[in-house]
């Protein structure tokens, strides 16, 4: 029988799943409570839009790893490692902010408008 440590090391992943699937494919609307939030994702509605689709993007990718490294380490050394799982599900979930404002000012600058292409 399948014990409950299992079933929470997969909550954080499968939540990471879900947000990004809804922030990649439901568009949110521009300023909505839901989303990416962010000084540079709010410019305008282009940037909005991007900074969902990308971090969307980005946590469905990575959700499925994670998935999968929690529950192997778990297997392997659970439950001695169930804090540990917590604070390595954390690190991913954080990680969208840096990696989509390091996005959104490769594509916008200062003032929401798109670069142009070199």
């Amino acid at each position: 029988m399948l014990s409950n440590i299992y079933f929470l090391g997969g909550i954080a992943p499968c939540g990471m799943f879900l947000g990004g699937y809804l922030m990649y494919w439901v568009r949110f609307k521009y300023d909505s409570i839901l989303g990416y939030r962010t000084g540079a994702a709010l410019r305008n509605a282009d940037t909005w839009e991007f900074a969902n689709s990308y971090g969307g993007i980005l946590w469905m990718k990575w959700s499925v790893p994670l998935l999968v490294i929690s529950e192997l380490i778990l297997y392997l050394w659970q439950p001695s490692t169930a804090a540990f799982i917590m604070l390595l599900q954390v690190i991913p979930v954080l990680a969208i902010i840096p990696v989509t404002e390091k996005a959104l000012e490769k594509t916008f600058d200062r003032q929401g408008n798109r670069r142009e292409e070199a």
